[in-house]
């Protein structure tokens, strides 16, 4: 069953794509592919062997039906820290199972063992991974469910790498072609079948068809012939042995209700293949290609290194103390028990300030806080403070694979090529925090090209994105319950003797190792504190403790697990002049056994510039069970300072999608969702609708010269805002089974075009009437606008009235 939370908090910075996939693609081969084991699954080798052979048929299935273009070269499993250590395991570098492509998890939910790709933009945009199940790759009884492995492994790399989508549809298993003519959702029409109804004893009979939808009765199955000719396609059933390639523009079925059409404007999925990046830069291969090289890659303890910045510009705008905030957050409770942490500051040089401590308690978290910057002067040199965590490493280590640096640094002047070079061949992992608007920009790019996160702070005191950006280097090797979770981040500029007020809710999913942080901006006086549990304790300032110098925190650690319920706090403003006043609150998961509620948070791109706009997505899940009905808002600080809050809706409009291969897996509750949301701040002038009965006429090259709708009427309102639009058309063919296509796009007060929107089909059905009395059909379009166009849904109807009766018209909606 689905969870349900109401006051789920996401603070959400220019955080660039936290699941970075390592995947290269040379000469036709992928390289880096990772796979990544989840902790909680138990050793068993069957699933490594497994592996190995579903990648070897797989590739061979994906050099023939890319026709000879592409392969798998070399692949990286990732073997969790919970396993043995064996003698063949190398020491994981900068994969992870965080930035897996491919992940052996347990089961979604939804799907128990079916495998699927989670797929967050929209067509020919990447997805974010694949995940199958242990119990899928060892047991060889789900083949004759499934079909081989490496054909499904192919499947889902093409949602995955090539952002296509099913050729099939559970929602609309058949389409009516006319009058007692119905075909199975499925590419190409030529794969041949049986309609068959499965009734008691296991006996069959032939399906029936509803008078009032003209479609197949629901529990219809269309069962495919075993000998096809048909050759494709790999998106509707790879299973069968004839299938190998995938549907192309000759034998694309554009009538089909599928997703693929949907998401991709009748596209075949080959044309979509055809104009990926991967297409572009490969051409056909000679020989049959070599199989894949695999390696096995073992977790190990984190180590991480502060690489933080003490130059004079961190003596401006109280950069130090918030540095320091935010940096003894890290320390005291973010970086997970069992790490091995050292700190380095720089300006012109670098300074080792602690070596390697590995931590076990709050006695190595408390040592490691000392160690922190208390001045700033000099120039900075960025460079210098990288090398001196290469001999922290050094020091300690005889290979730095896989070690971190946290590089907080507002970075005026610093040449970074020097560093750039370097560390191409150190396989060290550097997350950076550009901090105020005259960072390099070349931090972005030292983060990305080590596989590292990219965070972006203000020097606006009222912003806790920097206290945020360290909340977010979290470890990547998948135990949720290991790691810190943020339930508050809030930063208010509070008035003399008024109060930051609030409540924290601690759900039963966590509460271990509470911690509340409150930090003040300017003043030596503390502020009056008051913090309220669920069961009217009271925590005043004497229970936290506080350092009133330059730092200016208090910190109250909750022993054992903090209640669970509403937390109220009361934080008043003492000083006699305005200041910042702070609140950050994390904890960590109540049991080992039962994951916590997550958010985690995505943006497509760093920039919001027209067309191309910033898409936010946001996961909230209690591990692979989705939450529904949160509200979740996203924070997003751009390089003004000027923080913009945005409200997040879970309707599905930007297209979280999740892609099983088949078949149908039974389920009673289908109200799951994983919460995706996109919005932009710009606004639309007008729409633009357009009608076809061919969805060509209404893709992006040719929907100017499409039938235009009279939208004069229809004024735009916000993103996310349901807007009824009614079109009554002048001359509408009555004909039964008759296909109308719509589609949307919106144009802002610039005359700037958005795309197209998603192409939505109505079908008319008609039944029997006197046609002298009937009245003309009307439509009603349902408008949502998301993105600088318009996602929407349209219902048909034709009502047809009589004096003494009357009688309905239906339409099936695709």
């Amino acid at each position: 069953m689905e969870r349900k939370w109401w006051d789920l908090f996401v603070a959400l910075l220019l955080l660039l794509d936290v699941k970075g996939s390592l995947v290269k693609l040379h000469n036709g081969g992928y390289e880096d592919v990772v796979i990544g084991i989840h902790p909680k699954i138990a050793e068993n080798a069957k699933i490594i062997n497994s592996i190995k052979d579903m990648l070897k048929e797989a590739s061979s299935y994906l050099f023939l039906a890319s026709q000879r273009r592409f392969y798998f070269r070399t692949v990286k499993i990732v073997i969790p820290l919970t396993w043995a250590s064996k003698p063949e395991y190398k020491r994981a570098s900068r994969e992870s199972y965080a930035n897996a492509d491919i992940i052996v998890a347990e089961p979604f939910v939804k799907y128990g063992d079916e495998p699927y790709t989670s797929q967050y933009g929209g067509c020919g945009k990447k997805g974010r991974y694949i995940h199958f199940t242990s119990n899928f790759l060892t047991n060889d009884s789900l083949v004759n469910i499934y079909g081989s492995r490496g054909r499904i492994l192919v499947h889902e790399w093409a949602h995955l790498r090539w952002g296509v989508f099913e050729e099939y549809s559970y929602d609309a298993p058949f389409y009516s072609t006319g009058i007692n003519k119905i075909e199975a959702t499925r590419c190409s029409a030529s794969i041949t079948g049986q309609y068959i109804f499965a009734t008691t004893g296991g006996r069959t009979r032939k399906c029936r068809i509803e008078s009032h939808t003209e479609l197949y009765e629901p529990g219809c199955l269309f069962i495919p012939y075993k000998k096809q000719t048909s050759l494709a396609s790999i998106m509707f059933m790879q299973s069968l042995s004839s299938v190998s390639q995938f549907c192309d523009k000759s034998n694309h079925n554009l009538m089909a209700p599928n997703m693929q059409n949907k998401m991709c404007s009748y596209k075949s999925t080959w044309e979509v293949i055809s104009g990926s990046a991967d297409f572009a830069s490969s051409r056909p291969l000679g020989a049959p290609p070599p199989d894949p090289i695999i390696h096995l890659m073992k977790t190990q303890e984190r180590i991480v290194c502060l690489v933080l910045d003490a130059s004079a510009q961190m003596g401006k705008d109280n950069r130090l103390s918030r540095l320091i905030q935010a940096a003894k957050l890290f320390l005291l409770h973010i970086i997970e028990k069992g790490s091995w942490v050292g700190i380095v500051t720089f300006n012109s040089k670098g300074n080792i300030q602690a070596g390697l401590q590995r931590i076990f308690s709050d006695i190595e978290r408390e040592g490691l806080t000392s160690h922190l910057p208390t001045t700033a002067a000099g120039d900075c040199n960025i460079c210098e403070g990288v090398n001196a965590a290469f001999q922290v490493f050094s020091q300690k280590l005889t290979s730095t694979e896989g070690c971190e640096i946290v590089l907080l640094t507002n970075g005026e002047g610093s040449d970074l090529s020097p560093c750039l070079s370097k560390n191409q061949s150190q396989e060290i992992i550097i997350h950076t925090i550009a901090f105020g608007s005259k960072a390099s920009n070349e931090l972005e790019k030292l983060a990305d090209m080590t596989g590292g996160k990219t965070f972006y702070a203000t020097d606006s005191l009222d912003s806790n994105g920097l206290i945020d950006a360290f909340g977010g280097i979290s470890s990547g090797s998948g135990d949720a319950s290991q790691q810190s979770i943020q339930l508050e981040s809030k930063a208010e500029k509070i008035a003399y003797m008024k109060w930051l007020q609030g409540v924290v809710t601690i759900d039963k999913t966590v509460g271990k190792d509470t911690l509340f942080l409150i930090a003040w901006s300017s003043s030596t006086s503390t502020p009056e504190i008051s913090l309220t549990d669920p069961k009217e304790k009271k925590y005043l300032n004497k229970d936290f403790r506080i350092e009133n110098s330059n730092i200016r925190t208090a910190v109250l650690k909750i022993s054992g697990t903090a209640k669970t319920g509403n937390w109220s706090y009361s934080i008043k403003n003492t000083d006699s002049a305005d200041q910042v006043i702070s609140l950050t609150v994390t904890t960590r998961a109540a049991s080992a056994t039962v994951p916590p509620v997550t958010v985690k948070t995505y943006i497509s791109n760093s920039n919001n510039s027209f067309p191309n706009p910033m898409i936010i997505y946001a996961v909230v899940s209690q591990g692979f069970l989705p939450v529904i009905g949160a509200k979740v808002m996203a924070t997003v600080e751009s390089t003004s300072g000027k923080p913009v809050e945005l409200a997040l809706y879970d309707e599905g409009a930007g297209g979280i999608v999740l892609n099983p291969p088949r078949p149908v897996i039974n389920v009673t509750d289908t109200s799951f969702g994983l919460g995706n949301f996109d919005r932009i701040s710009s606004a639309a002038d007008r729409y633009e609708i357009k009608m076809s009965g061919n969805p060509l006429d209404l893709t992006e090259a040719n929907f100017a010269s499409a039938t235009s709708l009279e939208t004069s009427a229809l004024i735009p309102e916000f993103s996310g805002v349901k807007q009824t639009f009614r079109y009554k058309p002048d001359e509408l063919a009555k004909e039964n089974g008759t296909l109308i296509y719509f589609a949307i796009r919106a144009i802002d007060a610039s005359d700037n075009v958005g795309e197209v929107s998603n192409i939505a089909r109505a079908t008319l059905l008609l039944r029997a009437e006197p046609p002298s009395t009937s009245t003309p059909p009307f439509i009603v379009i349902i408008i949502c606008i998301a993105v600088m166009c318009a996602v929407f849904g349209i219902a048909l109807y034709a009502l047809h009235k009589w004096k003494e009766s009357r009688s309905e018209s239906m339409v099936s909606m695709d």
